[in-house]
């Protein structure tokens, strides 16, 4: 028994903390729950995040978003990764109503913490305009800034915007640059631009095996068009 088993055993919940992460890692998922359960009941707010992964995905115990929900309530009161899972159940409407207000409201305090994800999200109701009017400049500058720290899904909605000439003047190059980033990290709309780009020849040389596997992979995703325009090349060939 090593000294983080030990700790654990004892009561220490980043212990536990740290002995369910391994367990995870080792897809021990029964072992994972056990620990992430005993340091969330010391209100450890990254066990009560871990905890309600668990239960939000049903991993090692019956799929429960009530109980996820409720952790992750408990957990954003310290932990912006938690009030990013709140923003984002309340913007789909998951569990919840769909509420943009209260959305926004948790985005606000996880980017307020560095969480470049909220912001990217904040972002995105900017540039919708799903609270108030849209803003597409302060959209830009959002996706921008996240985008520069490595965020793929600002890499994903800035590549958009390049991609279409939204706030910005229409730039393929740049597009395909952001889009590449966000499509490898798996970024289903990024996945499905990049693939009309490699299709239709759009900055890259035409390659139509290359565009339909990215394609693909969005459809996988669960991407609309890219479902649609998949059906139709199977439908052309």
């Amino acid at each position: 028994m090593d000294e983080i088993e030990i700790a654990a055993k004892i009561g220490d919940p980043e212990a536990q903390l740290k002995l369910g992460l391994r367990y995870l890692k080792e897809k021990n998922f029964e072992k994972a729950f056990e620990y992430f359960s005993e340091g969330s009941q010391k209100d450890h707010a990254e066990c009560q995040l871990q905890l309600g992964n668990l239960y939000e995905f049903g991993i090692g115990v019956a799929q429960d978003i009530q109980k996820a929900f409720e952790l992750y309530t408990k957990s954003a009161k310290k932990n912006d990764a938690a009030q990013l899972k709140l923003g984002h159940m309340y913007f789909h409407g998951v569990y919840v109503n769909q509420d943009y207000n209260k959305a926004k409201n948790w985005f606000a305090k996880a980017s307020k913490q560095s969480n470049m994800e909220a912001l990217t999200m904040l972002g995105a109701i900017a540039q919708y305009g799903y609270c108030e009017e849209e803003d597409l400049s302060g959209a830009i500058e959002m996706f921008k800034f996240a985008a520069e720290q490595g965020c793929y899904s600002a890499q994903g909605y800035l590549g958009d915007c390049y991609f279409h000439g939204n706030g910005v003047e229409k730039d393929y190059e740049k597009a395909a640059k952001l889009l590449q980033e966000a499509a490898i990290e798996g970024f289903g709309n990024a996945q499905f631009l990049l693939g009309v780009m490699y299709y239709e020849g759009l900055h890259f040389e035409k390659h139509a095996r290359l565009g339909a596997y990215w394609i693909k992979l969005a459809k996988e995703d669960g991407h609309e068009k890219a479902q649609e325009i998949w059906d139709k090349l199977w439908e052309d060939n």
